[in-house]
């Protein structure tokens, strides 16, 4: 979708950018083409994308995908993005708030996603990968643009002040690398930050890490300033408090004063796994 017909249906059906979605659309269509090659999908795979907007992306992932589930929370975007859509018999749109949806309903015949595709506003874009690396952990590929300040979160390596759990749970999903950088004049309004567009590619870490990995990383985070063991001791997982948890910390050879932000993603596994077991 270039620029003219963006404007075009922007026009037609009287829509406004709304600020507080972070709507910014995509209109430049070889960045389109970019990010979907990125995503490598092929005729056999089902993809859901998350903030399908204008229907820039959606468009060019349906004529490669078997299926896209396209999700969309803003329902004044309805009206443009079924025009664009006209003609695909692969896609189906959900206007409801990715957040709030189960994972059983946005399946398609086949019962599996394969990749996940989404241009993500800042404001939103830690609690969305984290509901994917919780509940869609068996999906082959993700891409992302994001805003390039975002980045720090994710590819942020353990120590530093902008480590934590989408640090840990993006590593513990497979490898994640920055593809390329996107102009703001590939986005209608040009938004004021500069956008990046990342890829996690799936080890099966995730698949087969225990239930209490999530809020055990959470947990550890959720009093940062304080050590691990006061942080955990009072998280309500440990059902006998401080002592537990210097018992299992001792156990893996963890120092007692040891912060959150200093374990590497293996070692909250390596916890979460023995809590499991007591």
């Amino acid at each position: 979708m270039d620029k003219k017909r963006c404007i075009e249906l922007i026009k037609k059906h009287i829509i406004l950018p709304t600020h507080s979605l972070g709507q910014n659309f995509l209109v430049d269509e070889e960045a389109a083409r970019d990010i979907v090659q990125a995503a490598g999908i092929t005729s056999n795979d089902a993809v859901l994308e998350i903030g399908s907007g204008l229907g820039a992306l959606t468009e060019i992932m349906a004529e490669q995908a078997r299926f896209v589930n396209a999700v969309e929370i803003d329902n004044h975007l309805l009206d443009a993005l079924r025009e664009t859509l006209l003609d695909r018999q692969n896609v189906k749109i959900i206007c409801q708030d990715f957040l709030k949806l189960s994972k059983k309903s946005i399946f398609d015949a086949s019962g599996k996603t394969d990749i996940v595709v989404s241009n993500l506003p800042y404001y939103v874009m830690t609690p969305i990968m984290m509901k994917l690396f919780r509940e869609w952990d068996d999906v082959r590929t993700m891409v992302f643009t994001v805003e390039a300040a975002a980045c720090d979160r994710v590819f942020s390596n353990p120590g530093s002040k902008h480590y934590g759990p989408l640090s840990i749970m993006s590593s513990l999903f497979g490898t994640k690398e920055i593809l390329f950088e996107l102009d703001s004049k590939s986005f209608h309004p040009a938004p004021h930050t500069q956008s990046v567009v990342i890829r996690f590619t799936n080890s099966c870490v995730l698949q087969s890490a225990p239930s209490a990995l999530f809020p055990l990383v959470n947990a550890a985070f959720s009093q940062r300033r304080k050590t691990l063991l006061n942080s955990l001791s009072t998280s309500g997982l440990f059902p006998d408090g401080k002592k537990q948890v210097e018992e299992l910390l001792e156990q893996l050879q963890i120092d007692r004063n040891t912060r959150a932000e200093q374990l590497i993603p293996d070692e909250y596994v390596r916890i979460a796994r023995e809590l499991i077991q007591k």
